[in-house]
């Protein structure tokens, strides 16, 4: 009798600590990142009254006679199902679409998290704005070149407000469309190219293509802010004796020195000689390689040959940033220019239900966790990252209501176990009487 007493009270603190972990379950329904956890019972110990005995050739076998003791709790186990994800809008916002973890440093230990609600924090690492704890990653080199995605090689993700890009001087200018072969000679035909110096500066260096022969236009060069400016020919255009002609065969196609159509760069070079601080001479190539010389019925001038594109940008300020699926930060800058600023990095383990909780919904390693594999989303299993979106918590509401109905009335059983048990004992109290 007394067996089913504490029987009872086993089963009391098993439904209490079932109880504990739907109601913190349910309090973290709309925790970020939140990942459900159940329990499972196991029966305790049984007390043999006799052992099992095995049949004869006159009589059958008998079962053992066992009584049980109770109730106790088996394992609170973690559920890592992923959870919805929820759009945000927040480009600092991240949500790992499979498997995978956020590594964040808190001091001198790591945490890992499913909640990717972080920011830019005043000197511009990203972290955790709810404990300041930094999102790891890595970071490129003075070349703008990422290293390896290893343990050894992470670091905190850091993107200065104050950023900038400095200015990269136009080395070639490419020129297309066309120079009319109807043209009688002696025809002037003008344009002109924008080009920056190594201080972001413009220069516009104007052209003037004047048609010297048949099939053939000699081209000048003049740069107003230049205080020299100075055309040669280069290339597969380098005709000799310093000549700067364009010269065309009879289909209208640019051809070299010995008359042959060349896959060679068609290229003059202009060399500016600046006096505003900038790098000083500057030689820029002019591209030809895609100018015709069709012929035309008009006798003015239809020619036109322009400039199409050319290299170089003015320095830029830091503008936006953009997060890819592999945890890329793209940095995005005034002048139209771009990098990756940064990467950051996913662990994954062996068995993630291993993991022990932290607070601020972190989890550390634990023994049965295994170590955790560092790596780059999309890789080695683990999953992609969706910017500008949340994962919400994995917690089904409806289930936990129905677990914590069959949870009180195991409660309220087992209680029952113990009032009858108390009665029946009450009744042997009373027999002396």
């Amino acid at each position: 009798m007394m067996r089913s007493l504490f029987a009872g009270v086993q089963g009391l603190r098993a439904h209490q600590v079932r109880m504990d972990v739907i109601g913190n379950n349910i309090a973290n329904v709309n925790t970020t990142g939140f990942k459900a956890s159940r329990v499972s019972f196991a029966d305790a110990y049984s007390q043999t009254m006799s052992g099992a005995t095995a049949p004869s050739s006159i009589r059958g076998g008998l079962n053992a006679k066992q009584i049980g003791l109770g109730v106790g709790v088996a394992s609170i186990d973690n559920i890592m199902e992923q959870g919805p994800m929820q759009l945000t809008g927040k480009n600092t916002d991240m949500a790992i679409s499979g498997n995978g973890f956020f590594v964040v440093r808190d001091g001198g230990r790591y945490l890992y998290t499913r909640a990717g609600n972080f920011d830019f924090d005043a000197q511009g690492f990203l972290v955790n704005p709810a404990t300041g704890q930094r999102v790891q990653g890595w970071m490129p080199n003075l070349a703008g070149v990422l290293p390896t995605r290893e343990a050894a090689n992470m670091t905190d993700i850091q993107l200065p407000v104050a950023d900038s890009v400095l200015a990269k001087a136009t080395t070639l200018v490419n020129f297309d469309q066309s120079l009319n072969a109807s043209s009688p000679t002696g025809t002037v035909h003008t344009t002109a190219a924008t080009v920056l110096d190594s201080l972001g500066n413009e220069h516009v260096v104007n052209l003037t293509v004047t048609k010297s022969a048949a099939n053939t236009w000699t081209v000048a060069a003049n740069c107003p802010t230049a205080t020299a400016t100075t055309l040669s020919a280069s290339g597969s255009l380098a005709y000799g004796g310093g000549v700067t002609d364009l010269r065309f065969n009879s289909s209208g196609q640019l051809v070299d020195a010995t008359g042959a159509v060349t896959t060679d760069p068609f290229q003059m070079n202009v060399q500016l000689t600046l006096a505003n601080g900038a790098a000083s001479p500057q030689v820029v190539a002019l591209d030809f390689g895609k100018v015709i010389q069709p012929a035309f019925k008009e006798t003015t001038d239809p020619s036109t040959l322009r400039a199409l594109d050319y290299n170089g940008y003015p320095s830029g300020a830091l503008d936006s940033i953009s997060i890819d699926s592999r945890g890329t930060i793209i940095v995005y800058y005034t002048n139209g220019q771009y990098r990756e600023g940064a990467q950051v990095a996913l662990a994954n383990f062996y068995n993630p239900g291993g993991l022990m909780k932290d607070s601020a919904n972190n989890w550390i390693e634990s023994p049965n966790s295994g170590l955790a594999l560092i790596g780059s989303a999309g890789e080695s299993g683990r999953g992609l990252i969706a910017s500008n979106n949340l994962e919400m918590s994995n917690v089904d509401i409806s289930a936990e209501f129905t677990n914590m109905i069959v949870t009180q009335r195991g409660f309220q059983a087992n209680s029952r176990i113990i009032t009858t048990t108390d009665e029946m004992l009450q009744e042997v109290v009373n027999l002396k009487r």
